[in-house]
């Protein structure tokens, strides 16, 4: 788990050694100041930069959370889940906390089961006329037949 804050153009303002273990950054150079999108895997860029801009907008001062992909120096992938609060600093201007936790497998069981429990929805299932349950977790939306027992993941 790492924590980093950031401006409103989406710098690094602070130092995270946890972030740059996670990164593979090089611990001896600084990570204060660095674009925190450019950790990120390309695909992901746009979607993280719209999540965490979201917060400035008006009525958007609220935690929030979602899923993404890390890249780290060596060019390999690191699912993580993000998680964000803004403040505003002791100088006046607006900034985000932002949590990053390593989605293990176990984690994201975790995710799916306590979602299930808050979000959970019936619908008649098209193709065999069983029930469907449907979960939304951060951008994927989960569904569950209950004839088959198996979730199924549909990327938003």
């Amino acid at each position: 788990d790492a924590v980093v804050t950031l401006d409103k153009e989406l710098q690094i303002t602070s130092e995270s050694q946890a972030f740059a273990a996670m990164t593979k950054f090089d611990c001896s150079r600084t990570i204060k100041d660095k674009a925190f999108l450019d950790f990120f895997i390309e695909e992901d860029r746009e979607r993280v930069r719209i999540h965490l801009q979201a917060a400035e907008q008006p009525g958007g001062m609220q935690p929030s959370a979602f899923h993404s992909h890390l890249r780290d120096i060596t060019g390999n992938q690191v699912a993580v889940d993000i998680a964000f609060v803004p403040f505003e600093a002791l100088n006046g201007t607006q900034q985000l906390i932002v949590g990053i936790r390593e989605a293990t497998e176990q984690h994201i069981a975790e995710l799916k089961k306590f979602s299930k429990k808050k979000k959970k929805t019936k619908k008649p299932s098209r193709s065999s006329g069983s029930d469907q349950e449907s979960v939304a977790i951060g951008d994927t939306h989960l569904e569950n037949e209950s004839h088959q027992g198996q979730a199924h993941a549909v990327g938003r």
